[in-house]
């Protein structure tokens, strides 16, 4: 009940933040300002902070503590600049990249999050910044949420195209990924559209 008190709390809180923000008619500074506040209020985060900072710093502020209250914030920090690039088109596609990121983490964090409208609204998202944006933080981002959502031939396919473009660590990542899905039964990796004979193979190939 805490867990998914904290994430239901977050989103009412940027539902109502979003409604006072939209809902009177705004310059375009003054919604940038209230945006930014918001986001500030709601997760102590600064949302020209979040567009400054590189991929692997980003992603580090929203590594380790508690699951629920990273992920709540991820995903309201994701939301925030998904309103921000509306809001800035100058600044659109660093924002939604910066979106892409955050929201694959609050997904693989927090199952609460995987509702048909988010997984909806994430897999449009993903394939906006992917038709542009190939590199390994998002690559490897998608891999991350795309196992978490038990779609393990997805996964495995974004584990390809890391290694196609020789990213760092991504045999190892690949190993591990295998690995982890060995631990599985094998009516779910079915599911996941990922066999275990597949698997093994795929172990065997990567020596």
């Amino acid at each position: 009940m805490l867990r998914k008190g904290y994430i239901q709390q977050q989103i009412e809180g940027l539902a109502t933040a979003l409604g006072t923000i939209f809902g009177i008619e705004l310059d375009k500074t003054d919604v940038l300002k209230r945006l930014g506040n918001s986001c500030r209020n709601l997760t102590g985060l600064d949302l020209d902070t979040l567009l400054r900072l590189d991929d692997a710093t980003l992603l580090g502020m929203f590594a380790g503590g508690d699951r629920t209250r990273t992920a709540g914030n991820a995903f309201v920090a994701a939301q925030f600049l998904l309103q921000r690039a509306k809001a800035d088109p100058i600044q659109g596609r660093v924002a939604r990249r910066k979106a892409l990121l955050l929201y694959s983490e609050a997904l693989a964090l927090e199952s609460s999050l995987r509702s048909k409208d988010y997984l909806s609204e994430f897999e449009s998202l993903l394939t906006e910044v992917e038709a542009t944006d190939s590199t390994a933080p998002i690559l490897r981002q998608a891999a991350r949420a795309m196992e978490a959502l038990t779609f393990y031939a997805r996964a495995e396919n974004y584990h390809f195209y890391l290694r196609d473009s020789h990213a760092d660590n991504a045999e190892d990542g690949a190993r591990e990924f295998y690995l982890r899905l060995l631990e599985f039964p094998d009516h779910e990796l079915i599911a996941g559209d990922l066999p275990r004979e597949e698997i093994q193979n795929a172990l065997t190939e990567l020596g």
